[in-house]
């Protein structure tokens, strides 16, 4: 029978390898008869710990979370008595080359234990204590959460489920594992503390492994020992409960309040009453055949099952914003318009008027947090699939996520089965609740001085100072080229000097680049990154959420401007684990003035965000549809931003967005700035060579 998960993540960090073992031990390889074994528990004195004496093997997402564990709680274990050094090593020679272990330290098990295997290493994990317990369950102890909870899911399930061997058992295997030979029969389980033993005096190992039991079938999504428990899935009529049974999220339904993350709580400084339930991110895309109403009604209702963010409600009280998640439901209404019947011309303006109006319909105290609709176009068109969310919960990464996503539920249905989608390792609030955890000191400390910088930004002459504000009038310029090869030198020297990657150079030595050539005035930088790169402890590939970030790195700097300083504190904060490959760099120079509905509308202009998106690898399933879908921001968002350039570094390529108001500069502006950069990377950064 099913079983409730609304608790997974308060068994375990490991909500990655939950999934793993879920895919893995279907129902089937279960042997439920061994669990009549008469078993009791190991005495700690006894063994000492000796299954961890070589470490445990780790998935990739475990090793990440691992590491950053012993990063985010390095005075804590110390003060357990854990010695850590290395924490992930490889595993050795002929294992997998995706699988690592926990590291390992000096231990004489052998003088010390009775009977020690001598095909066993006189060592044992860097986490295990002196005493036999391990330091990462001492740690949840005193958090005062599961025991189990830090422990990688590989060592509490231990004598549950065996090691590399399909199925659920207590059996000892009947061969001995291939480097034992003599009398050293033991069990090939990995690592655990709550051993057990064949006892006839002792009870069934049901009971006394029920919690353990209970446990793995929390996260197994059923009763591990349910012999008749059927695991395919539903078909026909039951096909949509299925597949949400089956959409794998972490939370259905929380009633603990979510801590925003600080890009989220960044945004929300910069709303008020009237703009903050309108800052979307949006894309409408052409579809063949118009879809099946009801058919994409059941895959919206998954696809918000799946991604729990889609059911997210923001809460503001006593000056403090917090987050919460909604029951999912087994329906999302979709807005659907036939315009068959119409005219192009005024088919253009009711895609566009109504395109405008779910823009604004968004609510992020009550919902709906997003929005699907399908404009049918008849026969001889084809028919627009457009997908809102807001900004707070989704960036322009996500929505390609969720439109996959919603694509491949739609195409199950329509069959009559509900195919299971590749799980999602990590949820949205587990990130949220881990930078509260790891970074609320420095998020302040970052954030702050943007937070507080809004009005001080430096401006650029105006090309029209006089001119009218209120007409939408906003240009795009987008330049892409080749770094080279003597200013790839010094951005080589850039980075190895600051110790960052590379991209992060090139971004240093363009910042370099403006602020010499382009104004002595004090200019306000940010780096922003997406939050999904390698210095995570997660996989965040397939999770939806708002990941960018900013940092400001400069602030009303003086003329003397000093680059190692600024870059330093980019350093301290990317060393900290703030920033997760610092992805493009933001430059925003304001004249308050300016509507903002120019620059930012322009943001989202196609030539701009799927160029971008495709530079990133992100894969379209539909083109874009060529209609304007309507004021993305409210007018009030943002204000007063005239110039915006956003600077993309991948590898040895920057790709340059200047997003601007017309009314304000020319093209000729933009173009003279360009020329600048281009000519400071084509000179080599001579002025940083010199420094």
């Amino acid at each position: 029978m099913p079983v409730s998960r609304p608790d997974i993540e308060e068994l375990t960090f490991y909500v990655e390898d939950a999934d793993f073992y879920r895919d893995r031990l279907p129902s089937s390889q279960v042997d439920t008869g061994s669990f009549e074994k008469k078993i009791s528990r190991c005495d700690i004195s006894h063994c000492r710990g000796m299954c961890c004496h070589d470490g445990v093997s780790l998935s990739d997402a475990a090793a990440r979370r691992v590491q950053g564990i012993a990063e985010t709680y390095a005075d804590e274990l110390r003060d357990i008595g854990v010695v850590l050094a290395d924490v992930i090593v490889p595993c050795p020679e002929g294992s997998a080359p995706f699988i690592v272990k926990t590291a390992t330290r000096p231990r004489a098990f052998s003088q010390i234990i009775e009977h020690y295997p001598p095909s066993f290493k006189d060592t044992c994990c860097v986490f295990l204590l002196d005493d036999g317990r391990c330091g990462l369950q001492v740690l949840s102890e005193r958090q005062g959460r599961r025991p189990w909870y830090f422990k990688p899911i590989a060592c509490w399930r231990h004598p549950i489920v065996v090691s590399e061997r399909p199925g659920v058992s207590l059996e000892v295997p009947a061969d001995p594992h291939p480097s034992e030979t003599g009398n050293n029969r033991i069990a090939d389980f990995v690592a655990a503390i709550h051993c057990g033993r064949g006892d006839q005096s002792g009870r069934p190992a049901r009971e006394v492994l029920s919690e353990e039991i209970e446990n793995l079938s929390a996260i197994m999504g059923h009763d591990i020992l349910a012999a008749n428990f059927v695991g395919d899935e539903p078909e026909g009529s039951t096909a949509m409960e299925g597949a949400l049974d089956h959409a794998l999220i972490e939370q259905t339904c929380v009633e603990e309040p979510i801590p925003v993350s600080p890009m989220q709580q960044y945004f929300l400084s910069l709303s008020d009453e009237r703009s903050i339930h309108h800052c979307n991110v949006s894309a409408m895309y052409l579809v063949r055949v118009c879809p099946d109403i009801d058919v994409l009604e059941r895959a919206f209702a998954a696809l918000h099952h799946r991604h729990d963010v889609l059911r997210y409600r923001f809460v503001h009280d006593s000056g403090s914003w917090t987050q919460h998640v909604s029951a999912p439901t087994t329906r999302a209404p979709i807005d659907y318009f036939e315009l068959g019947g119409i005219g192009p011309d005024e088919r253009g303006n009711v895609i566009e008027r109504e395109a405008a109006r779910l823009q604004g319909s968004l609510n992020i105290f009550t919902g709906p947090v997003a929005r699907l609709a399908v404009f049918d176009l008849g026969a001889e068109a084809e028919a627009r699939v457009l997908l809102i969310v807001h900004h707070l919960l989704c960036d322009y990464w996500s929505l390609q996520i969720l439109f996959e996503d919603l694509y491949e539920f739609y195409v199950a249905f329509s069959v009559g089965h509900a195919k299971e989608r590749p799980r999602i390792p990590t949820s949205y609030r587990t990130w949220c609740e881990w930078l509260d955890r790891r970074s609320a000191v420095a998020s302040a400390e970052m954030l702050s001085p943007l937070i507080s910088a809004r009005a001080p930004y430096a401006r650029l002459p105006a090309d029209f100072p006089d001119a009218a504000r209120t007409d939408i009038n906003s240009r795009t310029e987008t330049l892409t080229f080749e770094v080279p090869g003597s200013a790839k030198v010094h951005a080589q020297r850039f980075s190895e000097f600051f110790g960052v990657p590379l991209h992060l150079g090139l971004l240093g030595l363009m910042v370099f680049a403006m602020r010499r050539e382009l104004t002595p005035e004090p200019l306000l930088l940010g780096i922003w990154n997406n939050g999904r790169n390698y210095l995570s402890p997660f996989d965040l590939t397939r999770t939806a959420g708002f990941f960018a970030r900013p940092v400001t790195i400069l602030v009303n700097a003086s003329p003397e401007w000093d680059l190692r300083r600024v870059i330093d504190s980019v350093h301290t904060s990317y060393s900290r684990g703030m920033e997760y490959g610092l992805d493009f760099m933001c430059a925003a120079r304001a004249d308050q003035g300016s509507p903002a509905r120019q620059v930012y509308e322009a943001v989202s202009h196609p030539d701009i965000v799927y160029n971008y998106l495709d530079d990133l690898g992100q894969a379209k399933l539909f083109d874009r549809a060529p209609e304007y879908i309507g004021p993305q921001q409210h007018d009030d968002f943002h204000q007063g931003c005239a110039i915006e350039l956003f600077a993309l570094s991948m590898e040895d390529r920057l790709t340059l967005y200047w997003i601007y108001s017309g009314s304000v500069y020319e093209a000729k502006t933009i173009g003279r700035l360009n020329d600048q950069i281009i000519a400071l990377f084509e000179r080599g950064i001579g002025q940083f060579g010199e420094r």
